[in-house]
């Protein structure tokens, strides 16, 4: 997006997955900053049944980013499955890109959710 006072750039980084990425630049091509939008990320874990990434950027630049990750069943230490254990996780920050290109973005929260 151009801006009156800078660009912003969202790219893919890739890892596990491909993350988001913003990117803000001043209008000479330097960097002002650069914020990763995962609320946390993922990696493979036992009992992980589905892991998802939702990140909003408002036309005020304004951020919302969530990933949510489900749970089938907790591990025991020796990785068996606990019954009856199943739970999800939802991961928030929130912030904004300010006028000069800054972002600045919360630390992440955590809710669980015993399903």
């Amino acid at each position: 997006a151009d801006t009156s006072h800078f660009y912003a750039l969202i790219f893919l980084y890739p890892g596990d997955s491909y993350y988001p990425v913003l990117i803000t630049y001043s209008k000479n091509g330097e960097i002002i900053s650069e914020e990763n939008l995962l609320a946390n990320g993922c990696s493979p874990d036992c009992g992980l049944k589905r892991y998802s990434i939702n990140c909003k950027i408002n036309p005020n630049f304004t951020i919302m980013s969530s990933d949510t990750s489900i749970w089938e069943y907790r591990c025991d230490s020796l990785g068996q499955p606990i019954l009856n254990s199943a739970f999800t996780w939802i991961d928030t920050k929130v912030g904004k890109v300010d006028s000069e290109g800054k972002i600045q973005l919360s630390q992440t929260t955590r809710q669980e959710i015993k399903n």
